[in-house]
């Protein structure tokens, strides 16, 4: 399931990047996959739950992996929100050459590719360091935002498409997917403090 939320999220936005409203069709269209992977997963923890009756160190795994799931198909749903977002931005000419957008993909697979592997191998102090590429996706940002607005100041009459619009959409959803990793990450952290404990 990470595999593919990784790979929706460097598809649209290469999809972006290249101005590609086929590949961006592609990626509104393709989410039932981890829709399915989202319930098939539940379920099975569920059952592990209600059949297995885990404590101490197994329970707190299976927690933490329905947390993950969450936010992974969350992430999947994202990708949706950018494709949306590209093909109303494609309808006009660019405000800007799209350098600091792209960085803020790149930041977001290195949290999702940096906390599935340590989830995966267990790698505590992986997952305990400073969250740098949120911090990164976040000023990124900032800076996009405050661009935007003195373009607004100087040039009204791009008021939809720099500020409300398709420009503007993707930044948040961009942000909110280095938020949804970050919180898998620390629910795997959780759950790797508690084994130590444990």
């Amino acid at each position: 399931m990470a595999g593919l939320a990784e790979a929706r999220v460097q598809r649209v936005m290469q999809a972006f990047v290249s101005r590609n409203p086929e590949q961006l069709a592609e990626v509104i269209a393709g989410d039932a996959r981890i829709d399915a992977l989202q319930i098939e997963i539940d379920d099975r923890c569920f059952r592990l739950i209600a059949l297995h009756h885990p404590v101490a160190v197994d329970l707190r795994t299976i927690v933490s992996v329905l947390k993950i799931n969450t936010d992974l198909e969350r992430v999947g749903d994202l990708a949706v929100n950018i494709g949306e977002a590209g093909e109303r931005y494609l309808r006009h000419p660019p405000v800007k050459p799209l350098i600091d957008l792209p960085r803020m993909g790149e930041l977001a697979l290195t949290m999702l590719r940096e906390s599935i592997g340590a989830l995966i191998n267990t790698e505590a102090s992986l997952q305990c360091r400073p969250p740098r590429p949120a911090e990164l996706a976040s000023k990124v940002c900032r800076n996009v935002m405050s661009l935007l607005y003195l373009r607004y100041r100087e040039r009204t009459r791009c008021v939809f498409h720099t500020i409300g619009g398709p420009f503007h959409a993707p930044i948040p959803y961009r942000r909110r997917r280095c938020d949804h990793l970050f919180r898998a990450s620390g629910a795997g952290d959780a759950r790797r403090g508690e084994s130590a404990q444990g």
